[in-house]
């Protein structure tokens, strides 16, 4: 009886294969094997990796409950207020942020033949009295090849954590051209007193 399912079996197998061809059979290997690997290897890591989050999710739990002083998840306001302006600059300090700018294209071989500048004052702050918020707009046309644009505004950027790139456009002449013609704007934000 055995034997007899042994034969069965291998003539279903064959006629399988031939129904199927070689291009069927290999994709038909593919996905047995595919379901052999997720059940052997993935399952298992899947398993572990609950086991290793229900056991940090249950010490973070442990640790909350167990300490009796509450934290504060936040500072205080009046802290980040403090913190803010002293990321700022004064106004009095524009001219000094530009020649850094200068600096720092001379540095990367640009040349800031020219640029357009626009002061704005934004109305007083309603968090703090006195304190208000003005926006320095720093349009620079740039020609050079693109990795020393790229270059020189990361540097221009970390200058100042109250320095954005606001917008920024590049042409090239045609697709062979090394230089690239970039149109950046940068945005200082700064701090005064009166307005």
């Amino acid at each position: 009886m055995v034997n007899l399912t042994l034969q069965h079996g291998a003539w279903q197998l064959t006629r399988l294969s031939t129904k199927l061809g070689l291009i069927g059979g290999l994709g038909l290997a593919l996905l047995i094997g595919c379901c052999l690997f997720y059940l052997s290897t993935l399952l298992p890591l899947k398993q572990k990796v609950n086991e290793v989050k229900h056991t940090i999710a249950s010490a973070a739990l442990t640790q909350v409950t167990s300490s009796n002083v509450k934290q504060p998840l936040v500072n205080n306001i009046s802290d980040d207020i403090t913190a803010f302006k002293q990321l700022l600059p004064r106004a009095a300090s524009l001219h000094e942020w530009l020649a850094l700018i200068d600096q720092t294209a001379t540095k990367q071989n640009l040349a800031l033949n020219r640029g357009d500048y626009k002061f704005s004052k934004a109305k007083q702050s309603q968090i703090s009295d006195g304190f208000y918020l003005s926006k320095y707009e720093i349009v620079l046309p740039v020609a050079g090849q693109y990795a020393q644009i790229r270059q020189f505004i990361a540097q221009v950027l970390q200058l100042q954590p109250a320095l954005a790139l606001s917008d920024i456009k590049m042409t090239r002449d045609n697709s062979l051209s090394p230089n690239v013609e970039a149109r950046l704007v940068f945005v200082l934000y700064l701090q005064s007193e009166v307005m």
